[in-house]
């Protein structure tokens, strides 16, 4: 009994906690008040020990040799790419920090990509990061395969593709005038000025006007408009 006291207080010790529980060495922990709680616990603080101990190759070990800011494949990858790897890296610790990779089965593996299907982009990110991770670790001693290679992706997280030339051209062609890109969206263009939409419309009243008393010189029908409409309606002969 006063052993296991002291080991959990070892393990209290170990353990941190942010917004969403509790971790250790970086190893998501089940709620506290859950009877898997300190078994897990215990598992990941036996692992932790032998971390240090034996230099057991964990997956912890792994992702913390795959990101060493020393090692020029990793220095040399993209700053986006090495932030999408090191978040994906966090979730694989958490998950099974404190197991082996060379465990790790195909079976094992999906239901860790499937976990993260309600954001299909992010499991994805996330079977390539493995893939990648699992891949690198066989020549290195980490596992003798890599099973995250078959196994399925989450439909829905292809990456966005932009329209082809093709396609513009048959919008430009088909759409309504209305419905065409214009150089900036309306939001953002300038209101027409009250001042000038009263000025457009005064020019065509005084416009009207004048041409109303050309015609009554000219001995024809005094409104233009009017003669129009009587132009369109007599009859072809």
């Amino acid at each position: 009994m006063e052993r296991e006291f002291q080991t959990r207080a070892a393990i209290c010790e170990a353990l941190e906690r942010d917004d969403r529980g509790f971790l250790l060495d970086g190893k998501r922990l089940p709620n506290p008040i859950d009877r898997d709680f300190w078994p897990a616990a215990e598992k990941a603080f036996e692992a932790l020990l032998k971390r240090g101990r034996d230099g057991i190759k964990d997956f912890k070990t792994m992702v913390g040799a795959f990101q060493d800011e020393g090692k020029p494949f990793w220095s040399s990858l993209a700053a986006s790419t090495q932030r999408g790897y090191k978040a994906s890296g966090k979730m694989i610790v958490e998950m099974v920090g404190d197991d082996l990779p060379a465990d790790l089965t195909t079976v094992e593996a999906q239901p860790m990509i499937d976990e993260l299907g309600e954001t299909p982009a992010t499991a994805n990110q996330f079977r390539a990061f493995l893939s990648r991770l699992m891949a690198w670790g066989v020549p290195r001693g980490y596992c003798t395969a890599n099973p995250v290679e078959h196994t399925e992706k989450i439909p829905g997280g292809e990456p966005w593709v932009p329209w082809p030339n093709w396609a513009f051209e048959i919008l430009f062609e088909h759409a309504h005038s209305t419905c065409r890109l214009s150089p900036c969206p309306p939001s953002s263009r300038p209101a027409p000025r009250r001042r000038y939409r009263h000025a457009e419309a005064q020019g065509r009243r005084n416009d009207y006007r004048r041409q109303s008393t050309e015609n009554k010189e000219d001995g024809l029908d005094p409104d233009p408009l009017r003669l129009s409409e009587m132009d369109r309606s007599r009859p072809v002969e």
